[in-house]
C-alpha cells in the first residue's frame, strides 16, 4: 500500500515536470512563426525579436538563442553568455532540429558558459517547403531557480526525496539533494539491482542504497 501511494506521488509529479517541458517546447515552437527567411538574413532583426520576447526569459533561466541552418549562433540572449557565433551544430538537439527537422530536449550537460549544468530544448526554424532555416534554442540552468524546483525542493516524509534521472546518460539530471545533480549511477552490471530498476518503465522497488540503507524506490 504504501508503495502504491508513493508511485502515485512520483506519477503525478513526473507529469507535472513533463507538461513543463511540454509548455517550453511549445512556446518555442510558436516563436519560430516569427522567424521567416528574410528576418534570418538579418541577424540584427533576430536579436532585437529575441529581446522583445517577455515570456521567454522566465521559462529559461540560461536564456535562448537562434542558429543559422549550419547551426552557428547568430543572435542571443542574454550577450553576456558570448554564444553568437560559436557552432552548436553537433549537440544532439540542435542536430535533431536541424538535420531531421524535430524538436528535441537535449542532454544535461556541464555548460561551457555557465559552469553548471543545463540543458537545452531545440526546435526547428522553418521556411517555405519547410526548408530548414536555423534552429531556436531555450536553455534552463539547474543551478538557478527554474521550473522544477517547487517538485524537487519538496521532501516526501521525513526522510524520502525526488531524483530525475536520464536513463541513456544513467545520470541524475536533478535532485533534491542538489549535491547530486550530474551524479554517475554505477555502471551496467555493477548492480543489478539499479540495473533492474532503471530498465523498468514504471513500478515500485526495494533496493540498498550505496551508503548500505536499504530504500523503497518508486519509479514512473
Amino acid at each position: 500500500m504504501l508503495g502504491q501511494q508513493q508511485l502515485a506521488t512520483v506519477t503525478l509529479h513526473a507529469t507535472e515536470i513533463n507538461r513543463g517541458i511540454a509548455e517550453r517546447m511549445d512556446t518555442l515552437e510558436k516563436v519560430t512563426r516569427l522567424l521567416p527567411a528574410e528576418l534570418m538574413a538579418r541577424p540584427g532583426d533576430v536579436q532585437q525579436l529575441l529581446d522583445e520576447r517577455p515570456a521567454l526569459p522566465s521559462m529559461f533561466t540560461a536564456g535562448y538563442f537562434v542558429t543559422d541552418a549550419q547551426g552557428t549562433v547568430i543572435a542571443s540572449v542574454p550577450l553576456a553568455a558570448q554564444r553568437i557565433g560559436r557552432s552548436f551544430a553537433e549537440r544532439p538537439d540542435i542536430h535533431s532540429a536541424l538535420k531531421l527537422g524535430k524538436s528535441k530536449v537535449g542532454d544535461v550537460t556541464l555548460s561551457n558558459t555557465l559552469r553548471t549544468p543545463a540543458f537545452g530544448i531545440a526546435v526547428p526554424i522553418k521556411g517555405q517547403d519547410d526548408k530548414i532555416l536555423g534552429a531556436l534554442v531555450g536553455a534552463t540552468d539547474l543551478g538557478k531557480p527554474n521550473f522544477m524546483d517547487r517538485i524537487m525542493s519538496a521532501r516526501y516524509g521525513q526522510s524520502g526525496g525526488y531524483t530525475l534521472i536520464d536513463r541513456k546518460q544513467r545520470i541524475v539530471v536533478n535532485a533534491t539533494e542538489k549535491s547530486r545533480v550530474l551524479e554517475s549511477l554505477p555502471a551496467p552490471g555493477l548492480n543489478p539491482a539499479i540495473d533492474r530498476y532503471i530498465e523498468n518503465t514504471s513500478g515500485t522497488s526495494v533496493l540498498v542504497g550505496p551508503n548500505g540503507v536499504e530504500m523503497m524506490l518508486s519509479l514512473a
